[in-house]
């Protein structure tokens, strides 16, 4: 995108920030507008369809086979550590929102309803090398 060979590109706005020189943020995909960047109107104020948001989620996977106290125990370290305010803090810095499910059945809810509904809007094309 920097580079100006592709013309539209979803970023996050960490992932874009050094660019900003260089790029135009048109919307946020979040329903509300960032604290950071209050001038981004979101993708329902931008485009006027309600309930157009997508949020970009982060999961800690393990192997199926993993036993399960091993599991818990990773769980739970990472539930104490994600509770720290100096965590909490430099997730909010990188602008991401620190939370969410550490129940197994939940984050598999969570994966299936944003796989069904990214496939309805979602289609993958080739793109040739310039």
């Amino acid at each position: 995108m920097a580079s100006g060979r592709v013309d539209l590109m979803a970023w996050s706005l960490t992932t874009a920030e050094p660019y900003s020189e260089r790029l135009t943020a048109l919307a946020i995909a979040s329903g509300e507008r960032d604290r950071t960047a209050p001038d981004i109107p979101t993708l329902t104020e931008a485009t006027g369809i309600p309930g157009f948001e997508i949020y970009a989620w982060a999961l800690v996977l393990a192997r199926a086979e993993t036993p399960a106290p091993h599991l818990q125990r990773i769980r739970d370290e990472l539930v104490k550590v994600l509770a720290t305010p100096d965590v909490r803090e430099r997730l909010r810095a990188i602008r991401m929102q620190p939370g969410g499910s550490t129940d197994v059945s939940g984050l598999q809810q969570l994966m299936a309803r944003d796989a069904q509904a990214f496939a309805e809007v979602v289609w993958v094309e080739k793109i040739e090398e310039r």
